[in-house]
């Protein structure tokens, strides 16, 4: 007999990875505002920094963080829900166990495909 696949391991692992990447992104973020930080401190306007250094602002690499981390907690979040629902918990103590509101244990169980769901990617 053949065993389903573990969704919360699934989750935790693309969240590994997500992390992983965020962290990479970091250290350009990181390096990136240093420079930005020494360009300035030389008297440098943001209008030279901004010609000088390739993507200057972080903006883009903190939200693409923000967006991914948030994206793949949902997705383990989702794969928790319904693993201990699957073990016969209910919504009360599913919300107590994960922090959250036993509506949103409800409404996940209810879309588990939707926008955090464990089936979406």
């Amino acid at each position: 007999m053949e065993s389903k696949p573990d969704q919360v391991l699934e989750a935790l692992d693309d969240l590994l990875v997500v992390l992983g990447e965020a962290s990479q992104r970091n250290q350009v973020a990181t390096r990136r505002a240093r420079t930005i930080r020494r360009l300035r401190s030389h008297g440098r306007s943001y209008s030279e920094i901004l010609r000088r250094v390739e993507g200057a602002l972080n903006l883009g690499i903190t939200t693409e963080n923000v967006e991914r981390l948030l994206e793949a907690n949902l997705r383990l979040q989702a794969a928790e829900i319904a693993a201990l629902s699957g073990e016969g918990l209910n919504d009360e103590e599913i919300a107590t166990l994960l922090g959250i509101t036993r509506k949103e244990v409800c409404e996940t169980l209810r879309n588990p495909s939707g926008p955090g769901g464990a089936t979406a990617r």
